[in-house]
């Protein structure tokens, strides 16, 4: 039994060394009738080229000095540091080919990264260059072979022969390479796919982009400039990545084929910030001078960036690895702000934004390691970062809806609180003082507009009689009391507290933007002090206790019911002796 189960693991192993275990296990790629697309990087050998060009013949020389690559699949990384007389750093790739085929067959050889500087295509048949092609972005449009936005190649091969394809890359910033050989008609409608999501992805930022230059304009909304400024860079870059700023806006123009992309992602990142900041700014505030300061000094350093760029004075390389740490100044500074506008000030703006950059910084992550050779290039990673900058600038059009929304409520609780404070009708004639329904809509105001770092009190205070120096009952008294205590209160208090005769023997006193309780407690004091002071009424002298009960918004209750409820409860919790003051106890009142 042991011999026939070592027999079989010896006839296993035998069958694995044998037989290939991947396609990439065959020595060139196989290309038959009915192939219609083929990913080749499997088959890929890289030959960097140092110092002077390498002709033809010495390359097919060495071919045995290609090397399989080591970066990712379909991607080189950033260009190696240029030479002095070289800006532009060279890869020699050799692809072997196979063909099963009963006729010439045309296929189109595809590069679909449009950002290379220089292609140099060798098609090599039994020794022989048969065909060779000449492209790169920096070429006019109109003298590429196949006019689309990438590079492709139109070769026709034998039918059961070996190929060799030889090809030169000169790229200044990444060497991304998706390279496959597909028939005419499968590149013709992958070709069409990818206009029409361009054509989508593009109309779509055009629309939001004219949407904000009017809002702009007619509303002097210096927010909506900053969000023209993000969605301007973000297509500035995106027209050079995907190649449609040399297929349709600037044909032929080397100095914006190389430079707009670097400029334009610069331009985003400053505008992401400046709005970034703007919108998750406090309502009427105004940012800390030391962060305007910085955003002032991100602005400056943007602009020389670019122009030091734009004269070749920093190289492609370099302003690459200097705008992919820039991209992060975005995120550090807008992180803190959306916590504390989701976390301290509860609102739902806070939490959006977060989920928005944490999605965003995502995909530019993505994108940054497919740039330096760390992640593979395929359709979704290389779209990614577009797909996250469409979501980025959309939830960032639903961003700025919400804020108009608050402030269009914000005016509209200051315009109900200025109606209730000149309405003659909500006033007590007797005290002067605002009547209990009066009182009620100016806290929904309030516990509506307050932040909730800061609370709000409600207090309830029931003056009883204690001695009078001319033995008058209450009722004798109770008009010209009141009135005394209504007035000594109001004159006391802060401005921004609210006094209003709650009951027939009753007051209720709102507190604003306290800091902690213990400030809650030293005003119920003093409230307290103002009540129990002997008044002087003409001759007589009228001595009053007090019980005084109050509440805690947001920490006892959110609605203004509520609290005034928890503060009538307090009035009389547990053994309250006359002249104490008693916080509402949820235990208690239980």
């Amino acid at each position: 039994m042991l011999l026939l189960l070592r027999s079989a693991l010896t006839a296993l192993w035998l069958l694995m060394c044998l037989s290939p275990t991947a396609s990439g296990a065959q020595e060139a790629v196989l290309l038959q009738a009915d192939t219609a697309n083929v990913a080749v990087w499997p088959w890929v050998t890289v030959l960097p080229e140092e110092g002077e060009p390498i002709s033809i013949q010495t390359v097919m020389a060495s071919t045995a000095q290609f090397q399989k690559p080591t970066s990712a699949y379909q991607t080189l990384g950033i260009a190696r540091p240029p030479l002095e007389d070289q800006p532009v750093q060279f890869y020699w790739l050799h692809i072997p080919l196979r063909t099963h085929l009963s006729v010439q067959t045309p296929f189109v050889l595809h590069v679909g990264f449009p950002v290379l500087n220089l292609l140099d295509l060798y098609v090599v048949h039994q020794g022989d260059v048969e065909q060779r092609f000449l492209q790169g972005n920096l070429m006019p449009f109109s003298e590429r072979p196949i006019a689309v936005a990438t590079h492709a190649f139109n070769i026709n091969l034998e039918p059961n022969s070996d190929y060799d394809i030889y090809l030169r890359v000169g790229s200044s910033g990444t060497f991304i390479l998706p390279i496959s050989i597909e028939k005419p008609a499968y590149f013709q409608r992958m070709q069409q796919n990818e206009l029409l999501l361009q054509g989508v992805i593009n109309g779509l930022c055009l629309a939001l982009l004219v949407f904000s230059v009017g809002k702009w304009v007619l509303l002097r909304d210096s927010l909506y400039f900053k969000y023209v400024l993000l969605i301007c860079g973000m297509e500035m870059f995106f027209l050079v990545f995907h190649g449609l700023g040399s297929q349709y806006v600037w044909d032929g123009n080397a100095w914006l084929e190389i430079h707009l992309g670097l400029i334009g992602s610069m331009v985003a990142a400053t505008g992401s910030l400046l709005f970034s900041e703007h919108l998750l700014r406090p309502p009427q505030g105004r940012p800390h001078w030391g962060l305007s300061l910085f955003m002032l000094g991100c602005v400056v350093f943007t602009a020389l960036l670019c122009l030091l760029y734009g004269l070749n004075i920093i190289n492609t390389a370099t302003g690459t690895k200097i705008a992919s740490a820039y991209a992060l100044i975005p995120v550090l500074v807008a992180t803190p702000l959306a916590w504390r506008r989701w976390r301290r000030d509860g609102e739902r703006l806070g939490l959006v934004f977060l989920a928005n950059l944490a999605f965003y910084t995502a995909t530019a992550v993505i994108m940054a390691q497919i740039v330096h050779g760390k992640l593979d290039a395929n359709f979704w990673t290389l779209h990614s970062m577009q797909i996250g900058s469409l979501v980025d600038i959309l939830v960032f059009m639903f961003m700025l809806g919400m804020r108009s929304k608050m402030s269009h409520s914000q005016l509209q609780l200051i315009e109900k609180d200025q109606q209730l404070q000149d309405s003659t009708l909500l006033t007590d004639l007797h005290t002067g003082l605002m009547l209990r329904s009066g009182f009620m809509q100016r806290l929904e105001v309030t516990l509506a507009q307050s932040h909730h770092r800061f609370l709000t009190a409600v207090y309830i205070i029931n003056p009883e009689l204690i001695d009078s120096s001319n033995d008058a009952d209450w009722l004798a008294v109770q008009h010209d009391v009141l009135s005394a205590i209504g007035m000594r209160l109001k004159s006391q208090l802060r401005g921004s507290d609210t006094v209003c005769r709650w009951g027939e023997n009753s007051f209720a006193v709102m507190a604003i933007q306290l800091r902690n309780p213990e400030q809650a407690l030293d005003i119920g004091n003093k409230l307290l002090h103002l009540v129990v002071e002997p008044l002087q009424l003409g001759h007589y002298e009228v001595y009053l206790g007090a019980r005084i009960g109050y509440a805690l918004a947001p920490v006892d209750a959110h609605l203004a019911l509520d609290l005034m409820r928890m503060a009538d409860i307090a009035v009389y919790t547990g053994t309250q002796h006359i002249n104490q003051i008693q916080r509402y106890a949820a235990s208690a009142a239980a």
